[in-house]
């Protein structure tokens, strides 16, 4: 069964390129389905209608079929929509891993969504109501001439992402220290990718409670000193047992090492 939308006949608005204009053609054939079970034709044979084009025909990629014609007025509304919101690339940098760590700590993913790749800092309000209340805001606070409504979703750019994002922060600032701080130590490697980010994090949630950030770490760093001190003791205790027996004291001994998995697996590297 073909995946292509449109039928032979059709109408359609065609661009090769994002900077080139829409213009109208017509479907005249598919090529041979191809791709997993053949259920997908990756060219087209169309027709050019306007007079310019001197009834050019061509084969070429369905993927530059954007539209049915008689839609191509709601698709440019949509595509100049989205040009609004869309920001430059945030790929790589700190403001990008402040907008994942926050949003996976503090934000209900039932309530906002976020965009990537191209579109990351671009959110979904999908529950406005319940928003506002997790952030004891109104819904004033979420307005920008940018904005605009798509499948029920309230679609937002950066500015008010990063204002929906430092508000969460500012409303449970230990939430962010404690989690940056159970992400410590970082390689130099991950030091590299995700520092900048979380030291705009911590900018971001200041110091409610002083000393609160050294005290995890003071913390975690003891019990990494006692988990090893464990599983040093827990060692000398599997070699002086018969491991190859079920006895009380090897079944004893795996319950150890069992419960040392379940302390240890935050400070694995």
């Amino acid at each position: 069964m073909d995946s292509n939308p449109f039928i032979v006949g059709d109408r359609c608005a065609y661009r090769s390129k994002r900077a080139e204009p829409l213009v109208e053609i017509e479907v005249l054939k598919f090529g041979k389905l191809r791709g997993h079970q053949q259920k997908r034709h990756r060219r087209l044979q169309i027709r050019w209608i306007d007079d310019e084009f001197e009834g050019r025909v061509d084969w070429v990629p369905c993927g530059r079929l954007k539209c049915l014609w008689r839609d191509v007025a709601a698709f440019r509304e949509r595509e100049a929509n989205w040009a609004g919101v869309r920001v430059a690339p945030m790929r790589g940098l700190p403001e990008e891993v402040a907008l994942d760590v926050a949003a996976e700590v503090l934000l209900d993913s039932e309530a906002i969504a976020f965009e990537v790749n191209d579109d990351a800092g671009v959110a979904r309000i999908t529950d406005r109501n319940a928003l506002a209340a997790h952030l004891g805001v109104t819904g004033a606070f979420f307005e920008d001439p940018t904005n605009f409504y798509e499948d029920g979703d309230l679609v937002v750019c950066w500015r008010v992402t990063e204002r929906i994002l430092r508000r969460a922060v500012a409303r449970n600032p230990d939430a962010i220290l404690l989690h940056v701080a159970d992400m410590q130590p970082l390689s130099d490697a991950m030091r590299e990718r995700y520092g900048p980010g979380l030291d705009l994090l911590m900018q971001w949630a200041g110091q409610p409670r002083p000393g609160l950030y050294d005290e995890v770490l003071r913390l975690r760093g003891e019990l990494g000193r006692i988990t090893e001190l464990a599983r040093d003791a827990i060692a000398s205790l599997r070699e002086s047992t018969d491991m190859s027996k079920r006895t009380q004291a090897s079944m004893r001994v795996r319950e150890l090492e069992r419960r040392l998995l379940l302390l240890d697996w935050p400070f694995e590297s």
